[in-house]
């Protein structure tokens, strides 16, 4: 998926993690938001909600930083 990372269990077994970059001003890559969330509730379905969700938030990290 673009604009996301996703750890599909290699750091830590039965774990999903996805994550989405933070921009500052000068558009650098400064941090990073993610969340985790067990293999056992992981679905297609929650799995766009959580992208959708953490892109947005990330977004709005970023304009608050001047991206």
């Amino acid at each position: 998926m673009n604009g996301v990372s996703i750890d599909n269990q290699e750091y830590s077994e039965d774990l999903i993690c996805t994550a989405a970059p933070i921009y500052n001003y000068e558009n650098k890559i400064v941090a990073a938001l993610s969340i985790s969330v067990p293999e056992s509730r992981y679905t297609e379905k929650k799995s766009k909600e959580i992208v959708n969700s953490l892109k947005e938030a990330a977004m709005e990290i970023s304009e608050f930083l001047g991206y």
